[in-house]
């Protein structure tokens, strides 16, 4: 987290040109037709290479996350280890000895399949610019350590103490506290970046038109928020955190970035959630699907012209995310690639929620998502717990704050999607998703409505 508890996972310096009239129609024609290839298409392979997105933009990137991406000479579990061989030796044999990977958890888990929360907190050094007092995340620690759930949280080395104590009056005797790095700007993905989030990611903000219209009588202005460097610094420091996790795992299984607030995580939602994703990708939660008018398809202008209105394509999913760490591995180097290939081409990337759009369309079935106007638990009273505790709630949340918790019973599991199928692409487009997990089981249920019920579920259409 920024200033706070950071929920859900994961740059050019100097001055940017101005592109020339010709130029800009070339690359809004060039780009539009890509995206219409994806919709397009019904050949998706299950998880699409790296370095070969389905849709790019004209100046390469001049860096790569091979390039600041940590090695680790022997990460937990046989699958990460060769998940990190095919990204660092992609032409490798794919051969892996028993020293290669760790065979046991480094830290004893609280239970079989146990989920882990991956989080962090790094305050303003400026607290007169903190958005909310800095007791309040504290509280929100609190709430989040007294779920007992397992917990590695990265801070500064002068929170540790705070963290510590935190962790201990809940009774928390699993949560990891790394400090690895002192400030937000040591992260790798930050390193030689705070001149860019300072100078040249507000300029570009400042090209974005008509953005106001998305905030009628804000008490502040969303620039206020969206081109502060430390703000900035953080949402692009969330995939590489998500990447040094593979080193200091409880398990292998299960791994949720954010903040899940009042109830312990369910295993069987989530075992719902992986056997849906498989291990290509993770799922987070829509919101603001967009405040007036409705989700983006690609045929909005803010897809083909996003210097101007990438604005109008943001809030599709954000913060939270549940996936395996193979998914988290996969979404985390993907969303690095598409922040480096973005800045490259002096597109705004100050928060990620301006760059999970086009990494979900850049990379198929790497983005699931559960639909904003899912309700986790039907009829609960929001200001109270389902078993009449007091809850943080004054109101309905968002939807994976709670959608993969206690809520609602392990049989209230979260509808999810394909959101290129179902928020992306115009209807009538080719695109399927290559999912099977997410496609409906005819057969299963015409032949067996007893094993129809245990079936994946089959994609959810959000009412008009």
């Amino acid at each position: 987290m920024t200033v706070s508890i950071k929920t859900v996972c994961v740059l050019a310096l100097g001055l940017f040109p101005i592109d020339a009239v010709g130029g800009l129609i070339n690359i809004r024609n060039s780009l539009q037709q890509q995206l219409e290839d994806v919709c397009n298409q019904d050949n998706h392979p299950s998880i699409t290479a790296l370095d070969k997105p389905k849709f790019h933009w004209d100046n390469k990137a001049d860096r790569h996350p091979r390039d600041y991406v940590l090695r680790f000479s022997a990460p937990y579990g046989r699958k990460v280890a060769g998940w990190q061989q095919d990204f660092f030796d992609p032409d490798s044999d794919n051969s892996l000895s028993h020293n290669d990977y760790k065979k046991k958890p480094q830290i004893e888990g609280t239970r079989l399949d146990a989920a882990t929360i991956i989080t962090f907190f790094y305050p303003v050094e400026d607290r007169n610019t903190q958005r909310k007092p800095l007791d309040w995340y504290y509280d929100s620690f609190k709430n989040l350590a007294a779920t007992k759930e397992q917990i590695i949280i990265f801070v500064p080395p002068g929170e540790k103490p705070k963290i510590e104590a935190i962790a201990n009056e809940a009774g928390n005797k699993y949560v990891q506290i790394v400090t690895e790095f002192p400030t937000l700007w040591d992260i790798p993905t930050n390193i030689g970046k705070e001149a860019s989030f300072t100078v040249k990611e507000p300029l570009l903000f400042a090209q974005f038109d008509g953005w106001q219209k998305c905030y009628p009588g804000a008490k502040e202005p969303p620039e206020s928020f969206y081109v502060k460097p430390h703000y900035m610094a953080a949402y692009n420091a969330k995939a590489y955190l998500i990447i040094l996790w593979t080193d200091r795992p409880y398990d292998e299984h299960n791994v949720a970035w954010g903040m899940f607030i009042d109830q312990f995580l369910d295993e069987n939602k989530l075992a719902r959630a992986l056997e849906l994703t498989e291990d290509t990708g993770i799922v987070m939660g829509e919101y603001g699907l967009h405040r007036q008018k409705g989700p983006r398809d690609i045929t909005n202008k803010c897809w083909s012209d996003p210097k101007k209105y990438l604005w109008d394509c943001f809030s599709f999913v954000f913060n939270t995310a549940v996936g395996s760490s193979l998914g988290m591995l996969n979404v985390a180097v993907r969303f690095m690639k598409t922040v480096d290939d973005m800045d490259a081409n002096d597109l705004y990337t100050g928060r990620e929620e301006f760059i999970l759009a086009f990494l979900a369309m850049r990379y198929p079935n790497t983005i699931f998502s559960v639909p904003r106007d899912y309700d986790a638990a039907p009829g609960v009273d929001w200001a109270m717990g389902p078993n009449g505790q007091k809850s943080t709630f004054k109101s309905k949340p968002y939807p994976l704050q709670v959608a993969f918790s206690g809520y609602g019973g392990s049989a209230q599991v979260p509808p999810i999607n394909d959101p290129i199928q179902t928020i992306f692409c115009p209807k009538g487009s080719k695109y399927e998703t290559k999912n099977p997990n997410l496609k409906e089981k005819e057969s299963i249920v015409k032949n067996d409505p007893e094993a129809a019920q245990k079936a994946p579920m089959e994609t959810y259409q959000s009412p008009e």
